[in-house]
């Protein structure tokens, strides 16, 4: 239920050809199945395809990391999103 709820900022990150971080916000995603574990993210393929989905498509590998609530207003100023990242070691 919770990974359904509205409105919490979720960022889903992959990796760049370069090797580089790369992380999107999402404010919504849609649990699919427990067992086996799988979650359904909404990516834009046209008129160009969203980066994530691009890096998705060719690593088939993809993290989605749920901030701590004390952490929401860094991840919703997109400036701020680096201060998740080394909070939590990515």
């Amino acid at each position: 239920m919770f990974l359904s709820q509205l409105g919490r900022p979720i960022l889903c990150t992959t990796k760049n050809n370069d090797g580089s971080d790369h992380v999107a916000p999402f404010s919504w995603i849609n649990p699919v199945s427990h067992k086996p574990p799988r979650i359904a993210l909404a990516l834009l393929n046209s008129p160009k395809k969203q980066q994530s989905l691009e890096n998705i498509e060719r690593s088939a590998e993809f993290v989605v990391n749920m901030p701590a609530i004390h952490l929401m207003n860094c991840v919703m100023d997109k400036s701020q999103v680096h201060v998740f990242l080394s909070a939590n070691g990515t």
